[in-house]
């Protein structure tokens, strides 16, 4: 007796179960809140390099940024069921977009330092825009800066809390 071969479609359908390719689909479910937890580690550091006075505001952040990454892992994880397929298209296309963001975020950071925090805040809300794929000119400019004039009435009007202003390079 003959067994019947496959044809294409039945082939392409059938999951590939290997423990290399869930290995591999759990990583890329795992990698935002990872890379959220390693910027908010980033920003952590960075920051004890700031006036003490400067210190609170990225710290606070830093953590939050900790906490939302574990928290993701968690939630991606437990949504992801055991026998389901991964995109192998969008996850590259989502982890490049996240790996470009979460380079734009450090070195964001880092220019908070030399530039301050509304020029290296405007930077990062912009080139997350762009890396996001919004093309629209009047959002890239306009929510940046309705996005720094409430950053600055809350936190320097209302909270008087300093934020880091430009030291040079």
């Amino acid at each position: 007796m003959r067994t019947r071969m496959p044809s294409p479609a039945e082939a392409k359908s059938a999951p590939d179960a290997t423990p290399d390719t869930k290995m591999r689909g759990w990583a890329l479910v795992a990698t935002p809140g990872a890379m959220g937890i390693g910027v908010g580690l980033l920003a952590w550091v960075l920051s004890s390099g700031l006036h003490p006075d400067d210190q609170g505001y990225p710290r606070v952040l830093a953590t939050v940024l900790v906490m939302l990454g574990a928290w993701n892992i968690v939630a991606d994880l437990r949504s992801r069921s055991v026998d389901s397929e991964m995109d192998e298209d969008y996850g590259r296309l989502a982890v490049g977009r996240v790996v470009s963001f979460v380079l734009l975020v450090a070195v964001c950071i880092w220019l908070v330092t030399p530039l301050g925090f509304y020029p290296a805040g405007g930077a990062v809300v912009l080139g997350g825009m762009a890396i996001m794929g919004v093309r629209k000119p009047l959002l890239l400019i306009g929510y940046p800066v309705v996005l720094l004039a409430a950053a600055y009435v809350l936190f320097s009007v209302l909270l008087r809390v300093p934020l880091p202003l430009a030291r040079g390079f």
